[in-house]
């Protein structure tokens, strides 16, 4: 849940970045890279499809919908050849967003690219992969204090990392549209003024988990 709130967060501020670079990234967002989901949607339906019996069945019918024609197919592929396809999607992914918005010098995303290590652990957590499973194994073979220490540490920080994103959309939507952000610094205050009350949690499992210092 959180990771999708980073990305649609970050994706929400580059294309609100500026006025003028909006139509150029909107067109990119909402008709190239649906246009490649297309093509890349008919592979994979069109794999599916052909390994069922009766796939002419009325119950198939859903998914034979997704399929491309071959003309919409060739066109789309001459219109967007496998390396701008490739540019494109790694453009719009999350290290891309990170690394252009960290390189564009707008003060409103600097020190942007210390958001990659908690997108990153999500990635594995989400991915399944040998790290992602590795964290709960290891939190789970640990002794009661430890273990609740840190899942409670770490819950504060996913509502920490939620409200990062929440200021973030709400700074570059105002900065957007020319609204006075003066808002902000109220919505700001209650954020900052709720994540007090969760209390030194992140002290007391620095203390249980380093306890020498």
């Amino acid at each position: 849940m959180v990771r999708s709130a980073f990305e649609g967060s970050l994706k929400s501020a580059y294309l609100l970045q500026s006025p003028a670079t909006f139509e150029e990234r909107h067109q990119q967002y909402r008709h190239d890279l649906f246009q490649i989901a297309l093509l890349k949607g008919h592979t994979k339906v069109a794999d599916l499809i052909g390994i069922m019996p009766e796939n002419d069945h009325k119950s198939w019918r859903p998914y034979r919908d997704r399929l491309l024609s071959e003309e919409e197919r060739a066109e789309i592929s001459s219109r967007y050849p496998k390396a701008m396809r490739r540019a494109l999607e790694t453009k719009w992914g999350f290290t891309g967003l990170i690394g252009e918005l960290s390189r564009s010098e707008d003060p409103l995303f600097s020190g942007f690219t210390g958001l990659a290590d908690g997108y990153a652990m999500a990635s594995h957590i989400l991915h399944a992969d040998i790290v992602g499973t590795a964290v709960p194994l290891d939190r789970d073979r640990r002794d009661e204090a430890r273990r609740d220490a840190i899942l409670l540490a770490h819950g504060v920080r996913l509502i920490s990392d939620v409200h990062t994103c929440l200021q973030l959309r709400l700074g570059v939507g105002y900065r957007y549209i020319g609204q006075d952000p003066a808002p902000l610094i109220d919505a700001h205050q209650r954020i900052a003024a709720l994540t007090e009350s969760f209390g030194k949690v992140y002290e007391d499992w620095m203390g249980v988990e380093y306890p020498d210092g």
